[in-house]
């Protein structure tokens, strides 16, 4: 067999390992107060995730508009850093958010739409108003919990 063919059989090898020691993602929805009402009074912290993996949505309720949201991905500059009014200014340009107020209870909703972070997310209320509900949904997949070395799989 040339050395190539073995070095590509190895390499094959070493992939399967690999995914023989990755958890599988776990989807997970997480509601902050359904019941009650949350007080954003300076910064109130949503979430600050570490690992890869998708924000699916995020939906905020709130009575008022005197907050703002934050939400940073990896080592990036924040992708959004707005107030309830520049989110709503900008809802008809993108498919990715949209800011409203409900006709019929008056409440004021912010929906973001999927992002993918490969390192962390963190979303954040700063301001001086309530949310009345908080929906994140999010899956995370966990890192690998050891890399497989070569000599693990062939030993020589």
């Amino acid at each position: 067999m040339p050395g190539w063919a073995k070095d590509l059989v190895i390499a094959e090898e070493i992939g399967a390992a690999v995914e023989r020691e990755r958890k599988p993602s776990v989807e997970r929805t997480l509601v902050i107060n359904p019941e009650s009402s949350v007080a954003v009074d300076g910064v109130h912290e949503v979430c600050n995730l570490h690992g890869s993996g998708k924000m699916h949505e995020l939906l905020v309720i709130s009575p008022d508009t005197q907050f703002s949201l934050y939400i940073k991905v990896d080592d990036k500059p924040p992708i959004y850093d707005d107030s309830y009014a520049r989110l709503a200014e900008i809802t008809d340009d993108t498919a990715e958010v949209t800011a409203y107020q409900n006709e019929d209870t008056g409440d004021y909703i912010i929906h973001i739409g999927e992002l993918r972070f490969s390192k962390s997310l963190i979303v954040r209320l700063h301001g001086v108003g309530t949310a009345s509900r908080i929906f994140l949904k999010y899956t995370l997949s966990p890192p690998l919990e050891r890399v497989v070395s070569p000599t693990e799989i062939r030993k020589p």
